[in-house]
């Protein structure tokens, strides 16, 4: 018994020692979208993410409840209960890969586009992402604009307000992953 113990722990240091995947939280996401009578802007610190450097897969996740909105609490009340229903969708997230063919564990800058399912209130959606991500030393900046339709997650706003919220939200996130 004891041999096979021996052997578990030896892998598993091994494995690890080798390990291509790196993970962060604390990233940052803005969000931005212009109505015609109103521009809403929201900021958050609280994304979270990994990356497999070796099959290029990652994923990230937001929690929806930890934005800061512009114009203060009642907007921040109005888009978790009215719009997002953080009650039951408390998160959005991505889950893809990078299909450009690069290599992950050399130094650089490298602009890619990840493939992959967001899913916000409930509903999946595949999504094409372009990212630029920067490797130095041992440690990932990952980062992307991108832009999310309202509609396409089922997400309606009423007439009364809708000079008030733009349909479409410009997402930018940057996320610093260590091994």
């Amino acid at each position: 018994m004891k041999k096979y113990v021996l052997v578990f722990l030896i892998t598993t240091l091994y494995l690890q020692g080798y390990s291509q995947v790196y993970s962060g939280k604390n990233g940052s996401v803005n969000l931005l979208g212009k109505a015609p009578k109103e521009t809403i802007t929201a900021k958050s610190k609280a994304l979270m993410g990994k990356l497999d450097a070796a099959s290029r897969e990652f994923n990230f996740r937001q929690n929806l409840s930890q934005f800061a909105f512009s114009q203060g609490d009642m907007q921040k009340k109005d888009a978790e209960e009215m719009y997002w229903q953080t009650d039951k969708y408390p998160y959005a997230d991505f889950q893809g890969k990078i299909i450009n063919s690069i290599d992950l564990s050399k130094n650089g800058t490298y602009d890619v586009t990840a493939i992959g399912s967001f899913r916000m209130h409930g509903v999946v959606k595949e999504l094409k992402i372009p990212a630029q991500v920067q490797v130095k030393d041992g440690t990932m900046e990952v980062s992307s604009t991108f832009n999310i339709f309202l509609s396409d997650f089922d997400i309606e706003i009423p007439r009364l307000v809708a000079l008030k919220v733009a349909e479409e939200f410009q997402a930018s996130i940057s996320l610093t992953l260590t091994r």
